[in-house]
């Protein structure tokens, strides 16, 4: 039997408007009733040409910080991906993971309420403090880069994302891997957690992958795609996805070569790194630094000075924690 999509298409956006429209009148506090709320927030705001910065009272040096620290990074973060909304993104800021939790201004997602007026708005996000600076500045970064490719890809309005949602399925890895990556970049530590994934599974298909591992996963294949092809194709693929709607062609298509050879080149960067021990001299027996036995010492993070005449590491001795300096020419 032949069925028309474009009219069942139609008739299910009919059908959703409606049962949104039938909830909105039923529901009359305008939030949602997701979220146990224990207090209420007065909300003050900072505005620029790209955001709203929405804070309540404590939270004004965080809004301040978060608001400088986007001028500074919005360009970078935009030229990564290869797209800039029009509208301007809408931040919500928390002391803390609690009151997060006690506010309902997310629950509904694409809506928000202020001033008794309730607008669909998908450039909108909450962000709590976690305790630094530089944490802070991550978790800004990686939920922006997350919204701005969910824009991208979905649609700035009601119809153009009900419609791509309807035609597009991207693979956990593709923008959970692209936001890590604008977020995180690469480190030795990742690269260590990529060789030693990839020698443990056997991974023939990156779209079985989910949860943490899609995540990692996907940060090291754009990592090698900035490597070994360039930057500036990452925003190429990206936007490319956008109309091939599948994320394996785009990438075979900007790249010249067919998605199975691309996994197979990716896996073989990360593996064959491991392998590779010419450029590696073992230690003399004399230079030695510790030779303990005792299995009750737990030593971890070792690290060298930039000047490469220092080794840090520190020790855990019966629950006790202590670093330890040498200087590795004297080993004292």
């Amino acid at each position: 039997m032949y069925v028309n999509k474009r009219l069942v298409f139609s008739v299910l956006i009919v059908l959703m408007g409606a049962f949104s429209a039938f909830a909105q009148q039923e529901r009359n506090d305008g939030f949602g009733q997701n979220r146990v709320q224990h207090r209420s927030f007065d909300w003050y705001y900072y505005s620029s040409d790209k955001f709203y910065i929405y804070y309540y009272e404590g939270v004004n040096d965080y809004a301040k910080l978060a608001l400088d620290y986007l001028n500074k990074e919005y360009n970078r973060i935009t030229d990564a991906v290869g797209y800039a909304p029009f509208n301007k993104t809408i931040i919500f800021l928390y002391n803390s993971y609690t009151d997060l939790q006690q506010s309902n201004i997310g629950v509904e997602g694409d809506q928000f309420t202020i001033a008794g007026q309730t607008n669909f708005v998908k450039l909108q996000l909450e962000v709590a403090y976690p305790g630094s600076a530089q944490k802070f500045k991550e978790e800004i970064t990686y939920k922006l880069t997350k919204i701005l490719l969910d824009d991208m890809m979905f649609g700035g309005s009601l119809a153009e994302r009900f419609q791509s949602a309807y035609l597009l399925s991207l693979a956990n890895w593709f923008i959970e891997g692209a936001a890590r990556y604008v977020t995180y970049g690469w480190s030795v530590e990742m690269d260590d957690y990529i060789r030693d994934f990839l020698a443990r599974k056997n991974l023939k298909k990156l779209a079985r992958l989910d949860n943490n591992d899609a995540g990692f996963i996907g940060q090291s294949v754009w990592n090698y795609i900035a490597v070994k092809y360039g930057s500036g194709n990452i925003s190429n693929i990206l936007n490319l996805t956008r109309y091939t709607r599948k994320e394996e062609n785009s990438i075979a298509s900007t790249l010249g070569l067919r998605f199975q050879t691309f996994v197979y080149e990716w896996q073989n960067y990360y593996l064959l790194a491991g392998q590779n021990m010419d450029g590696y001299l073992a230690p003399n027996r004399e230079n030695m630094i510790a030779a303990k036995k005792n299995p009750d010492y737990k030593f971890s993070q070792v690290r060298v000075n930039s000047a490469g005449k220092k080794l840090a590491y520190a020790v855990n001795y019966e629950g006790t924690y202590k670093v330890i300096v040498v200087d590795i020419e004297s080993g004292k």
